[in-house]
């Protein structure tokens, strides 16, 4: 995870970040709960101020009666700013100064925040249904357990294509280890160009922060058949969508790069 500056100035050492997708619902709970408050805005108000003094003789000459004249001009500036991703940025300041986002995901226990950092791909809800509407229209349907496949198939996708189904993404890490979640397609930056563009080698060297899950069973109460088949449908979905069973289920908050840590020493000419 990259270390999370303050960010106060426009400085050129300055950090930056790609902020890829924001879960803005965690984000703004976790903030207001922390800080006691949500800012919806920033305002800056400068006032200044210009005395003038002006000394005048009167009277009868010889007198040496004078007065004087104050006057003073007041001028206030007010702006407003949208915090934006200041609420993101302060938020995961707070919490790595705090030491509370773990780094040993692995050995993290379950509802802990954690990061990890790999190869992003991201399957928007939007690609996953066009893509599977292009792999179930090129199934071979020769034989009878084909075409029995196929139906099976184009069942699934009239029931996903009527249903809105969720967004998934990724990371593979370097040591070959996958992590995996569900994403909301609203969080995310234009998700179906980055699909495109990112999906011959994904996107290298990006941060996962977010909440380590663990699933247990469901208790023997909840075994209804609305429950079981609930759990069906979801444990379809996943491994329709999902790479590895075993990938380790991350909530995440926020998945971002860092940007513009290299700034080039600007060559100044003298004539």
């Amino acid at each position: 995870m990259p270390e999370i500056e303050p960010t106060n100035t426009a400085a050129a050492d300055s950090v930056y970040y790609d902020l890829i997708y924001r879960d803005m619902e965690r984000i703004n709970s976790l903030y207001a709960q922390m800080f006691q408050g949500r800012i919806t805005s920033i305002e800056e108000n400068d006032t200044a101020r210009d005395n003038t003094n002006h000394t005048a003789r009167v009277g009868v000459p010889g007198t040496g009666v004078e007065t004087q004249l104050l006057a003073e001009t007041q001028s206030t500036s007010r702006k407003t700013f949208d915090p934006h991703d200041t609420i993101t940025t302060s938020l995961l300041l707070n919490l790595s100064s705090s030491g509370r986002i773990c780094r040993d995901w692995q050995n993290a226990p379950p509802s802990s925040i954690v990061t990890v950092k790999g190869t992003l791909m991201l399957l928007p809800a939007t690609v996953s249904i066009l893509a599977l509407k292009f792999y179930v229209e090129n199934m071979p349907s020769q034989t009878s357990a084909q075409k029995a496949e196929k139906k099976s198939y184009q069942s699934i996708f009239s029931m996903l294509a009527e249903n809105q189904i969720p967004s998934f993404y990724t990371i593979a890490t370097d040591d070959s280890d996958i992590v995996c979640g569900v994403v909301r397609e609203s969080g995310m930056l234009d998700p179906i160009s980055s699909f495109f563009y990112n999906h011959a080698g994904g996107l290298a060297d990006v941060d996962v922060i977010g909440i380590k899950e663990h699933t247990v069973p469901v208790p023997a109460v909840l075994s209804s058949p609305v429950y079981t088949g609930a759990q069906t449908m979801a444990g379809g979905l996943r491994e329709m969508f999902l790479p590895d069973p075993n990938a380790q289920r991350i909530t995440p908050l926020v998945i971002m790069r860092t940007v513009g840590e290299f700034v080039e020493e600007a060559s100044v000419s003298t004539r």
